[in-house]
C-alpha cells in the first residue's frame, strides 16, 4: 500500500496513511468515530489535504461524494473527510494469553 505523508496538520504532527488502514477521527465537539481510510489527498472543497474515511456506523456527512466531486464510494452517511490532525490510526489491542491453569495429581 501507498503511505501519505501529512506534514501540514493542524496539531503540526507528521501523520502518515494508508488505503485501507483503520483509523479513530477525533474533531471538537463530536463523539470519536472509527472508521477506514478510502482517501487521502486535496480536495476541491476546502485547501489542504484530507482524509476520506468509511466509518463503522452511519455517523457520517457524505457517501464519498461532495459538492458534486466524487473521493471515494460508500453508503450514505458513512463517509466523511477529517484534517490529517484529527486522525489517529486504531492501534488493535493486543491478544492476551490464557491464562494457564496447572493442577497437581
Amino acid at each position: 500500500f501507498r503511505k501519505w505523508k501529512a506534514e501540514n496538520s493542524p496539531k503540526k504532527v507528521a501523520a502518515t496513511f494508508a488505503l485501507g488502514d483503520r483509523v479513530q477521527v477525533q474533531v471538537p465537539n463530536a463523539p470519536s468515530r472509527v472508521g477506514t481510510v478510502h482517501y487521502f489527498g486535496p480536495t476541491e472543497f476546502s485547501p489542504g489535504n484530507w482524509v476520506g474515511i468509511v466509518l463503522d456506523h452511519p455517523e457520517g456527512k457524505n457517501n464519498g461524494t461532495v459538492k458534486g466531486k466524487q473521493y471515494f464510494v460508500c453508503e450514505e452517511n458513512y463517509g466523511c473527510f477529517a484534517r490529517p490532525g484529527a486522525v489517529s490510526e486504531l492501534i488493535a489491542e493486543p491478544e492476551t494469553a490464557p491464562s494457564v491453569i496447572t493442577a497437581e495429581l
